[in-house]
Order: structure tokens, then C-alpha cells, then sequence
């Protein structure tokens, strides 16, 4: 998803929070409703940040194709060593031990090692 696609989702989904808080009352929704709203929905600057950190490291490693990512989470295509293929995985950063973990079809496949290793590497330098 392009970042023109999320913030229209985020801002849709913050006007349907404010709404839905707002329906059992009988009230329409104010601005400072949406407002909350946003901020509940908008990434930190760590979790943009992150998007960086995980869209340079899947540069470096090569064949790595970043789908989405989310708090620190990503969901990642991985593509076959033949080129013909892809197949998904996921990567979760834990920032309170600095661990990365991956998971996905092929959780031994030396490229996706390889990106878990280096995201982590990279991720400890900046943080």
C-alpha cells in the first residue's frame, strides 16, 4: 500500500471511530472528536522511522520487496532464487530486547536470515 493510500485509510477510519463514539449518544461528531481520533491512528516517529530503517535494509539485501508495514512489524515478498517466484513473510521488532524476529513460508531461506540479520544490525545502530 503506497503512503497516499494509508493516510486516506487512516483518516477514513478516525472518521468512523468519531463516529461510532459519538452514535450511541445521539450527538454528531465534533472536530476535536476526528482529531483524537488521528492521533490515536498516526504512526510515531519511531514507527516511521522503522518504515525507512525496513524499506533501506530490503534495498540492501536485494530480492526483498516491502508490502506493508505496521508499528514495527513488515510484511515482506520474498522472491525465489529462480526469480520466477515470491513467497510472504513477516518480520516483528521487539524494542525492548532488540530482536527481530522473521517468520514466513520458508523461515530457513538464507535471504530472509540474511534481511532478519541485517534489520537488526540496523536497527540497533539507530536506536
Amino acid at each position: 500500500m503506497n503512503k497516499a493510500k494509508a493516510a486516506a485509510v487512516t483518516v477514513l477510519a478516525a472518521g468512523a471511530v468519531a463516529l461510532l463514539r459519538r452514535a450511541g449518544t445521539g450527538q454528531r461528531p465534533t472536530s476535536s472528536d476526528l482529531n483524537e481520533s488521528l492521533m490515536e491512528s498516526a504512526p510515531t516517529p519511531q514507527e516511521i522511522e522503522f518504515d525507512a530503517i525496513v524499506r533501506v535494509g530490503a534495498a540492501f539485501v536485494g530480492g526483498i520487496k516491502v508490502i506493508s508495514t505496521w508499528c514495527f512489524g513488515a510484511e515482506i515478498a520474498v522472491r525465489s532464487r529462480s526469480g520466477r517466484g515470491a513467497w510472504q513473510a513477516h518480520v516483528q521488532y521487539d524494542p525492548e530486547t532488540g530482536h527481530v524476529d522473521a517468520w514466513g513460508t520458508y523461515p530457513a531461506s538464507n535471504r530472509l536470515r540474511h534481511f532478519r540479520a541485517d534489520l537488526e544490525a540496523r536497527l540497533a545502530e539507530a536506536w
